[in-house]
């Protein structure tokens, strides 16, 4: 059996119920979604016979009939999708699904509320491989040393990236766990000042811990200062913490 190979659809539409949009809205909004399938093409690629591989357009049906339902969550959506795939006998030899999920109006000062989540055919709805991220939050914050940035605020560009725990808080809440802390983060960004960016992106992730389940285990974040440097499209820094270790640091 050939190894590696893979069928996907790039950034297929869909308007679909997966939560409270950035206004606070329950109704339908934009998703992108990007589809890795793992399933051997050696036959197709010796045939080259259509019946002996998958229908892309079935496939993408698949996922546009999902904009008829309702979902608690962007991982509700991407999960249901997966199981979906793996119950049709059309899609027999698909054996590994990975899906890229942006919803690029859940947020309001984000571009974008992401995840990637990864299942096997032979693993249950919760097993699944998760990470969600909050991409491009924009926020204006007093950082720097020199004079004028003590008085003018500056625009920083943040992401924040985690696992998903495999829990229910995650998967079917009506809580907009990721409004909740992209709130948390904002509120707390906005009433503070920093001199670097190292204790800046620091303070993110402690701040995450504080916010969210003890499940969540780790968290990357990313500043960018586009205002930095004068030749340059910005500095960043980037910096990955486990909940460990914030809790070392406090005994």
């Amino acid at each position: 059996m050939a190894g590696n190979d893979e069928i996907s659809l790039h950034s297929l539409f869909l308007l679909a119920h997966i939560g409270p949009d950035c206004w606070s809205r329950d109704r339908a909004q934009p998703v992108l979604l990007t589809i890795c399938f793992s399933i051997s093409l050696e036959k197709v690629a010796e045939t080259d016979d259509i019946q002996d591989t998958v229908h892309y357009g079935h496939l993408a049906n698949t996922f546009f009939s999902l904009q008829s339902i309702e979902f608690s969550s962007l991982l509700h959506l991407s999960n249901t999708a997966i199981t979906k795939v793996f119950n049709n006998p059309e899609f027999s030899a698909i054996h590994t699904i990975n899906i890229h999920a942006e919803a690029p109006k859940l947020l309001l000062q984000a571009r974008a509320f992401s995840l990637d989540i990864s299942r096997q055919r032979d693993q249950k709805e919760t097993d699944f491989i998760a990470t969600a991220e909050i991409s491009d939050l924009c926020l204006p914050v007093i950082i720097g040393v020199n004079p004028p940035e003590r008085i003018h605020k500056q625009q920083v560009i943040i992401s924040i990236r985690f696992p998903i725990p495999q829990s229910g808080t995650w998967l079917n809440s009506s809580d907009p766990q990721h409004q909740i802390l992209a709130q948390n983060i904002t509120d707390y960004i906005c009433a503070s000042e920093f001199f670097t960016l190292e204790a800046f992106v620091s303070s993110i992730a402690r701040v995450f811990f504080q916010v969210t389940t003890h499940d969540c285990h780790q968290v990357t974040v990313q500043a960018r200062k586009p205002s930095a440097v004068t030749q340059a499209e910005g500095s960043s820094v980037r910096l990955s913490r486990t909940r460990s270790f914030f809790e070392k640091k406090s005994v």
